[in-house]
């Protein structure tokens, strides 16, 4: 069975048009395995959408750290890892739409046993 470890909002963060932003950086307390599920409401309308959930704060994104959108207002992305004391996850967003734009959403972690 998963134990959730964290629960959050994410709510008005402001994403400047043509590049990323971090919505939030998690940490962990104890070492392991654990899910995280990101929810990311955008506003609709023309232009890229972009969540990325990662374990570095990158720009780079790929089929496995991210969900691309065009014009769509909500994006979800799951992902594991194996995270220590040491470690984050980063999640981040972004938008070429030309003007800034503010965002919502939720995460949720737990840790896989």
């Amino acid at each position: 069975m998963n134990e959730r470890v964290d629960r959050s909002i994410i709510s008005g963060v402001s994403i400047p048009s043509g590049s990323f932003t971090t919505l939030a950086t998690i940490t962990v307390h104890s070492a392991g395995y654990y899910m995280i599920e990101t929810n990311v409401a955008f506003a609709a309308g023309s232009g890229i959408r972009i969540l990325l959930v990662d374990s570095t704060e990158t720009n780079s994104n790929t089929a496995v750290n991210s969900v691309l959108y065009e014009g769509r207002s909500t994006a979800q992305k799951i992902r594991s890892f194996y995270l220590t004391t040491a470690n984050a996850v980063y999640i981040r967003a972004y938008q070429n739409t030309g003007a800034d734009m503010t965002v919502t959403g939720n995460y949720e972690l737990f840790r896989m046993k």
